[in-house]
């Protein structure tokens, strides 16, 4: 895109330049992410590995137990749209009944919550309908959280067969700029893996109104 500012909390950057012209994007920032994975894994202890998450948190079966819980993983701060440095982590609406597939369970949807908050304010900022998201990195290989995503974000999302997009597309700039593929050509080289089409339910709006309130109580 042209360069543009955000009026939603976004950071301008340059994506690329090709041909000597820069070429813009907006960008949202998440301090921590699947940092809260690790988080559950090295110091509460209730996975193994991180992977192991989604298998946990996929226990829960009864959302009456989740209603009102919300992790908030701003450990080291909020980054877009809010930025606050001085913000910390917190874990709300704790009941007698809460295990560790509930944490797990909310854990994964701090995750798409706090990531959707950068999304909105990409949609906000962007003049076109946006129907679908990209996404990678390793996250992504987990279909739980992907499903949450799409779910509260109410929009697809779209995971490619390389998730690792970053290494892969300074490889790919490697080449176009050694003459050995075209600009053109790096469209024909991303494949679709799997897509996650939204559910988004009661449950979903009455979570995304329960986080949004305990932003602003919280951290504004």
């Amino acid at each position: 895109m042209p360069l543009q500012y955000s009026k939603n909390g976004l950071l301008t950057t340059v994506a690329y330049t090709y041909n000597n012209k820069p070429v813009y994007a907006l960008e949202g920032a998440a301090y921590i992410a699947g940092a809260a994975v690790q988080w559950l894994r090295d110091n509460l202890k209730i996975i193994k590995k991180s992977s192991d998450i989604e298998a946990l948190a996929s226990k829960v079966t009864d959302f009456d137990q989740m209603e009102y819980l919300v992790f908030m993983p701003f450990f080291t701060g909020i980054g877009s749209p809010y930025w606050n440095s001085e913000a910390k982590g917190a874990l709300i609406g704790l009941t007698r009944d809460t295990d560790n597939t509930h944490i797990a369970r909310a854990c994964l949807e701090g995750m798409a919550l706090s990531i959707n908050d950068s999304i909105q304010a990409l949609i906000s900022d962007y003049s076109e309908n946006v129907d679908e998201i990209r996404v990678d990195g390793g996250a992504c290989a987990n279909d739980l959280l992907m499903q949450i995503q799409a779910n509260f974000t109410d929009k697809e999302i779209i995971r490619p067969c390389i998730i690792e997009t970053t290494a892969y597309g300074v490889a790919l700039g490697a080449l176009v700029g050694l003459g050995e593929i075209t600009f053109s050509e790096i469209d024909e080289l991303w494949k679709e893996d799997k897509r996650f089409i939204p559910k988004k339910s009661s449950y979903e709006v009455n979570k995304l109104g329960l986080w949004n309130s305990s932003i602003k109580k919280l951290y504004l």
